[in-house]
């Protein structure tokens, strides 16, 4: 079992090391304005060729300038894995829940044994107060 272990590694690294690194062509943009609500699906479409993408949205926890560490208020702050290697994704659906002003920022990166390019694509996001439904009392 060790041996089979020890092989897929090696294949792995083998077909890796095969792969030349490409500079990051990398879009993120909303679908339709940018105005939601809060509780609403915002989808954000991508284009171009990154390998990996990760998605900060934000929110507290979620904010880029404090990635991979505490922000000021004590909360750590990690992004969103939203496309690996071997995925391949044209857009990502997000919903805020909170009303506010948010900047998005997604990370789009290519790694090879090379070395390493990133694209950084940041958005501003206006999320309104949830409209309130007022359907016929009876």
């Amino acid at each position: 079992m060790k041996k089979l272990g020890y092989i897929l590694i090696l294949a792995f690294l083998f077909v890796s090391c095969d792969k030349v690194l490409e500079e990051v062509s990398f879009q993120a943009t909303l679908d339709e304005g940018n105005i939601y609500e809060a509780g609403q699906e915002i989808r954000f479409n991508f284009s171009g060729n990154p390998d990996y993408i990760t998605f900060y949205s934000g929110e507290r926890g979620c904010r880029y300038e404090y990635a991979g560490q505490l922000d000021d208020e004590g909360t750590a702050n990690f992004g969103i894995a939203v496309k690996s290697m071997s995925a391949r994704e044209e857009s990502f659906v997000h919903t805020y829940t909170q009303a506010g002003e948010y900047e998005a920022v997604f990370v789009a990166k290519n790694i090879t044994f090379e070395g390493s390019n990133e694209v950084t694509v940041r958005l501003k996001v206006s999320i309104a107060e949830a409209a309130e439904d007022f359907g016929d009392a009876d």
